[in-house]
C-alpha cells in the first residue's frame, strides 16, 4: 500500500483485519530493518492462528538497490501459507524498481492518493472551466502560479476567480500578475524567485532573494534549496530520456511547469554544476543555523553561490 492520504490508509488498515479474517496482528516498528521482518515472516508459522504482519517504510523501500532488498523479497514470497504481511509506504514509490517489480509477482498493490481526482491536469481543467462558464480565460503561467501556489484547493482557486470579476468586472484574461495581486505580493515575489532561477537571470535572482530575505533569510535559503533539489532532478531525468509527465510525478509537481522547466533548465545548468550548488547550499544552511552567518551574510553568500559562472 502507498499514498500521502494517511487517513485512508490507517481506516482501510484498520478494517483490513476483519477482511482477511486474521485473529493475530503484529505490528513492526515504522522503517524496520531487514533482520526483524525476517524474524516477524519466519516467527508466523510457530503462532496457531492467522497472522497479519504490518511494517511502514522498511528499509528495503528505503533502499530499492541494495541486494538485501532483494533477499527480503524473497524472504517474503516464503511466508507460511495462510498469513499475510501488509507493507505500508507512506512516500512514493518507483515501480520500475527490481524490488517493486519482484513485489508486485506476490503482493496485491493498493494505491491511497490525497485529491487523486483533482491533481495534475484534471484540476486545471476544473479551474479553466469555471472561469470559462463566466467568460475569462486563464493564461497558462498564471494556472501553474495558481496550482503551485494553493496546490489542488478548488475553494481558493473559486476565491480567486471570484475576486477578479468583483473587482474588475470586465476582465476577460487572469494573467500572473492578477494572481499575484490577488494572492499576495509575497507569493509572486517566491514566484518571480522560482522563475528567476529557471532562466539563470542574475540581476532578477539577486533582486528577489535580497528582498525577501529582509524579512524571512531562514525560509528564503529552505525555498532556494528544495527549488534547486527538483531542478536537479529533473536536469538529470531530463538526461535520462524521461518523459515530462513521468518527471512530474517524482518531484510531484504539475505537469505543465515541468515541460516549460525543462528547456530552460538544460540551457542554464550543468548536472556537475547543480551538485555544486546544492553543496554550497547545505554549507550556508550549517552556518547560518549554527549562528555563524547573519541574515544579511547569509543572503550575499547566496546570491553568489547561485549566479556563478560554473553552474
Amino acid at each position: 500500500m502507498s499514498g500521502t492520504d494517511t487517513h485512508r490508509m490507517k481506516t482501510f488498515l484498520k478494517t483490513l483485519p476483519s477482511t482477511l479474517g486474521v485473529e493475530v496482528v503484529t505490528p513492526l516498528m515504522d522503517g524496520a530493518g531487514y533482520r526483524e521482518l525476517v524474524d516477524a515472516l519466519f516467527g508466523v508459522s510457530l503462532l496457531g492462528s492467522t497472522n497479519l504482519i504490518i511494517v511502514q517504510d522498511p528499509q528495503f523501500l528505503a533502499q530499492p538497490t541494495h541486494e538485501q532488498s532483494l533477499d527480503t523479497v524473497r524472504q517474503i514470497s516464503a511466508i507460511p501459507s495462510g498469513h499475510f504481511l501488509a507493507i505500508v509506504s507512506t512516500k512514493a514509490v518507483d515501480g520500475r524498481t527490481k524490488v517493486a517489480q519482484a513485489l508486485k509477482k506476490v503482493a496485491t498493490v493498493q494505491s491511497f492518493d490525497a485529491f487523486k481526482e483533482w491533481e495534475g491536469a484534471k484540476f486545471s481543467e476544473w479551474v479553466k472551466g469555471v472561469a470559462s462558464q463566466l467568460g475569462i480565460r486563464f493564461h497558462p503561467k498564471a494556472l501553474e502560479l495558481v496550482v503551485e501556489t494553493v496546490g489542488v484547493d478548488t475553494g481558493v482557486a473559486r476565491q480567486l476567480i471570484d475576486t477578479v470579476i468583483t473587482y474588475d468586472p470586465n476582465q476577460t484574461e487572469i494573467t500572473v500578475d492578477t494572481v499575484i495581486e490577488v494572492l499576495g505580493q509575497r507569493v509572486g515575489s517566491y514566484h518571480r524567485l522560482t522563475e528567476a532561477l529557471r532562466r539563470q537571470d542574475k540581476v532578477s535572482i539577486a533582486t528577489e532573494v535580497f528582498g525577501l530575505a529582509s524579512d524571512d533569510p531562514a525560509k528564503v535559503l529552505g525555498i532556494v534549496s528544495a527549488t534547486l533539489h527538483q531542478f536537479a532532478i529533473i536536469r538529470f531525468l531530463t538526461e535520462d530520456g524521461r518523459s515530462a509527465d513521468e518527471m512530474a510525478k517524482v518531484v510531484e509537481r504539475h505537469p505543465y511547469s515541468v515541460k516549460i522547466a525543462m528547456p530552460d533548465l538544460k540551457r542554464a545548468y550543468t548536472l556537475d554544476g547543480m551538485t555544486t550548488i546544492l553543496t554550497r547550499l547545505s554549507q550556508l544552511d550549517i552556518g547560518f543555523k549554527s549562528g555563524q552567518l547573519s541574515g544579511d551574510g547569509m543572503a550575499a553568500l547566496l546570491v553568489d553561490c547561485l549566479i556563478q559562472p560554473s553552474n
